[in-house]
């Protein structure tokens, strides 16, 4: 816990906070983390945008720069996923003059009109690639490894959503950036020392 609570300061800096810019493409998209009651993807393999998962089931909107090799990204959970939680989330972490590409759930379009910002639409019913090239498969890609990590550790308690997904926005963003990560792990050495 103590190493989550390090990067969520780190990550909560201003310098840190807010990927995308003028003319950057930003992936968007919401996941399930943690599922409640006894939903799994073979027994609803249909699940589309707007399908729920059970009550107690656990979500996470996410995004992550679109651009080849870029590792600025954020992940926060949610308790719902309204346009109004999703306008509120973004404006403090993407930039303005970002492009938003998402899938077709209904609080992105009315989010990033709010915010001003460009938003193109892949319906995932029809492909994973529109005809003029607008994905959501970094982000996909991410969240894909973010579960896969979650299994290693053994799961999640909810109680540790919050430094579960700093501790992996961190690591995603930092691993390669020798000076902020090192900083990272001497804040984590002061506060095991103290």
């Amino acid at each position: 816990q103590e190493m989550g609570r390090a990067c969520i300061e780190i990550l909560e800096q201003p310098a840190n906070k807010l990927i995308g810019g003028p003319g950057v493409v930003v992936h968007i998209d919401e996941t399930v983390i943690i599922r409640g009651g006894e939903w799994t993807k073979s027994k609803c393999p249909s699940l589309m945008e707007d399908d729920e998962p059970p009550v107690g089931s656990m979500w996470v909107l996410g995004a992550i720069e679109g651009v080849a090799g870029a590792r600025a990204c954020w992940a926060v959970y949610v308790k719902e996923r309204t346009a109004e939680t999703f306008t509120r989330i973004m404006k403090e972490h993407i930039r303005s003059g970002s492009i938003i590409h998402s899938d077709g759930h209904r609080s992105y379009p009315p989010a990033c009109k709010a915010l001003n910002l460009e938003h193109k639409v892949v319906i995932h019913a029809d492909g994973l690639v529109t005809d003029d090239g607008v994905h959501t498969q970094k982000i996909e890609g991410w969240w894909s490894g973010l579960k896969k990590r979650r299994l290693l550790q053994g799961g999640v308690d909810r109680e540790h959503i919050h430094t579960f997904l700093a501790e992996a926005v961190f690591l995603h963003r930092f691993a390669h950036d020798k000076s902020t990560y090192r900083k990272g792990i001497q804040m984590l050495l002061q506060r095991a020392l103290n």
